[in-house]
């Protein structure tokens, strides 16, 4: 495991399932998206621009959930910098605590 990949993991499943990209969570488990979401945070790095982690993103569900995910790319953009600002926060917190 890599340094931060819990916390990393927590964060990114906060996001997805608060944004709830295929309605699922008001009627499904909790780890709905667990799968995805372990996928997401593997493709994730620092470095990474929010269009190119936005990318990501879309790829996962497209492959995932196929026409039940209909989003705009701009939604999964929006998705990607929350991640991306949380992440930094977070590696900074860490960095500095």
């Amino acid at each position: 495991m890599r340094p931060h990949e819990g916390s990393l993991y927590r964060l990114v499943k906060r996001v997805i399932d608060e944004w709830d990209p295929v309605d699922l969570l008001s009627h499904a488990p909790p780890d709905e998206y667990d799968p995805e979401i372990r996928e997401i945070t593997r493709r994730m790095t620092p470095s990474q621009t929010p269009e190119e982690l936005a990318e990501s993103i879309e790829r996962v569900f497209v492959t995932y959930f196929g026409e039940a995910y209909e989003h705009p790319i701009e939604e999964c953009l929006a998705v990607a910098q929350r991640l991306l600002s949380s992440m930094s926060k977070t590696y900074h917190d860490d960095c500095v605590t």
